[in-house]
């Protein structure tokens, strides 16, 4: 189960991911909000996969990759917290960071371990 609501407030997409979930529910959400969302400099996202329980593995990172390029195509700079704590979760997170650096992206993710963290690291920039 993938649950999102935008507050315009703090202009953060909140996300959970919860259960089993597999890489086409994973795209077909990202597609959705990226619809649903009004074009601005910096997006922040803040999505909680602590519960999560993927169905897919590093296999699926150039798929990932080719949906963050479309929201970089609408959005200036992409900020993306992550909260998990699985050993293995973490690490495909780190390798996704990692391609997206090398790329010299402006889509900047950071995988941390509480709400509170994400919600510090995304307002790190104003």
């Amino acid at each position: 189960m993938i649950e999102s609501h935008f507050n315009k407030e703090k202009g953060v997409l909140y996300t959970v991911v919860q259960g089993t979930i597999s890489a086409e529910e994973m795209k077909r959400h990202s597609d959705e909000w990226l619809e649903k969302l009004e074009p601005m400099a910096t997006q922040r996202i803040i999505e909680d996969s602590s519960a999560a329980r993927p169905t897919f593995g590093t296999e699926m990172i150039d798929t990932f990759t080719e949906t963050q390029k479309r929201f970089l195509n609408k959005f200036n700079i992409v900020r993306h917290a992550v909260v998990m704590d699985d050993p293995i979760k973490v690490a495909m997170a780190m390798l996704f960071d990692w391609i997206m650096k090398k790329k010299k992206s402006a889509y900047k993710m950071k995988v941390v371990s509480s709400l509170k963290s994400a919600e510090h690291w995304l307002m790190s920039d104003k």
